[in-house]
């Protein structure tokens, strides 16, 4: 029996060791594929030489023990196997290569000291990233959805992933402050609770019957409002909530209004998991607040922030101005759909428990949103890439993109030509894309909005793409 598990873990290692050589064989739009492959190997190599050494000391004293050891090592191939499918999906055919440059490059200003690997999913329809962990290796995986491959104005959503990779920074630095308040907001809750536990004990009845019915439901009030497990619960609601506002806020400073617009289309047909639903069946981590709450504080950042509020007011200046009306109207009217939307009020927990719990979890959020704001804003000192400070070049490729040109470069004088900014390119192309489709309400020009909507993305990839070569060939000619 041991040596049938032998064979099939033996076969199993030389199934992905082959696999790993076919696909370090082929190409990649970035060098981390090759890299992730490389340290797969290693684990690979590792965990050979780890079954080798427990069978030579188990298999005779000890068979029982070798086979719980040969079970663990099974769990741990099925997880390589699994980031092994991730280097399959990071070839041309799931990915469009000239957004990864343009994501490498934002990764590698968002988190310099984080090496990211460009994936697709089949499965997924959402943007996600595995941050590096045991499971993972050292090197995080940013998945894009293949099912917005004719969809590409929504990778801007990609620099709410990376975010991911700072937010923990924040969060580490505010988890006492943090808990000290969730005490306090909790108190009245939790000395009612003693009070009224208190004066049940004080009127304990004195029949067995009674007093069986008094325990039990003495029990279910402590159970209920257990004071550790509330604490817990609303730490990790407020978790969840916090680390996706730090994130859209994020993706707000790198392509200002166009991270409001993309999560707007993005969540369209997404539900809000309520968090009843998801407390129902144990995943409370998983918990996403609600779109009309993401929106607000995105919004919030975009009018409130010095920086981005100037950026905004010269934004819409210039396209009040010349021949960019069209623009205007069609950048105020999404804009004022997103108001809208941020007035739809989200769902209210059936529970006034989980009530409680989001009601307080929300209040420590909103206290400590301006630690977001500081945080991105230092993060951003380093994202050249960012559309702050290049608004002037939204309205060039405008221009540009209004005679269906790519516009990746800009003109200097007696230079030549400079990269332009990812951030200005992907507002100008989501423009370009609000003004091409209008207020269309008809069925029938559907084909007609596919189209543009497909074409405008084909041609923000093209002006990324042309962006990224162009620096990359300064940084090499420097």
């Amino acid at each position: 029996m041991h040596i049938r598990a032998l064979s099939i873990l033996q076969q199993q290692l030389n199934t992905l060791f082959s696999q790993l050589d076919v696909l370090h064989s082929q190409d990649y739009a970035e060098d981390s594929p090759k890299e992730f492959i490389e340290n797969i190997e290693k684990e690979l190599r590792e965990l050979s030489s780890e079954i080798n050494s427990a069978t030579s000391s188990l298999l005779s004293d000890h068979p029982d023990r070798l086979l719980v050891e040969l079970r663990t090592f099974q769990k741990e191939i099925c997880l390589i196997s699994g980031r092994v499918e991730f280097i399959r999906n990071a070839k041309f055919d799931f990915l469009p290569w000239s957004a990864v440059s343009m994501i490498s490059r934002l990764a590698s200003e968002i988190a310099p000291k984080q090496p990211v690997m460009v994936s697709g999913s089949l499965t997924s329809a959402t943007y996600k990233i595995y941050p590096p962990s045991n499971s993972f290796g050292t090197i995080a995986v940013l998945q894009i959805p293949h099912l917005y491959k004719r969809t590409s104005l929504l990778h801007v959503l990609v620099a709410h992933e990376l975010f991911h990779l700072r937010a923990e920074e924040v969060i580490d630095n505010l988890s006492g402050e943090i808990l000290v308040k969730l005490k306090k907001l909790w108190a009245p809750s939790f000395i009612a609770e003693r009070n009224q536990l208190e004066e049940r004990e004080k009127n304990r009845p004195e029949s067995d019957s009674d007093q069986l019915d008094w325990v039990q439901d003495a029990l279910e009030i402590k159970t209920e409002k257990n004071e550790s497990e509330l604490l817990e619960h609303t730490r990790t609601i407020w978790k969840r909530i916090f680390t996706e506002i730090y994130c859209d806020i994020g993706c707000t400073y790198v392509f200002g209004p166009a991270a409001l617009f993309a999560l707007q289309d993005v969540l369209l047909l997404h539900n809000d998991a309520t968090i009843d639903a998801i407390y129902a069946v144990n995943s409370i981590h998983k918990y996403h607040p609600p779109v009309s709450q993401r929106l607000k504080y995105m919004l919030d950042f975009l009018n409130t922030n010095e920086k981005l509020s100037d950026a905004e007011n010269q934004l819409i200046k210039f396209l009040q101005e010349g021949t960019f009306n069209n623009y205007a109207d069609a950048y105020n009217t999404r804009i004022n759909s997103v108001r809208s939307d941020i007035q739809s009020a989200p769902r209210i927990p059936s529970d006034p428990k989980l009530a409680e719990i989001l009601r307080i979890a929300n209040i420590v959020v909103e206290a400590n949103v301006k630690k977001i704001w500081e945080h991105v804003a230092q993060v951003g000192k380093n994202i050249s890439s960012s559309w702050v400070g290049h608004v002037d070049e939204v309205v060039f490729h405008l221009g540009n993109f209004g005679n269906s040109i790519p516009s990746g470069t800009i003109i200097e004088d007696l230079v030549g030509i400079k990269p332009a900014a990812h951030g200005a390119i992907g507002l100008a192309a989501w423009i370009k894309y609000l003004a091409d489709i209008g207020e269309c309400k008809d069925p029938s020009q559907l084909p007609d909005l596919m189209t543009r909507q497909q074409a405008d993305g084909n041609i923000l990839l093209k002006s990324w793409d042309d962006a990224e070569t162009v620096r990359r060939f300064r940084e090499l000619s420097e």
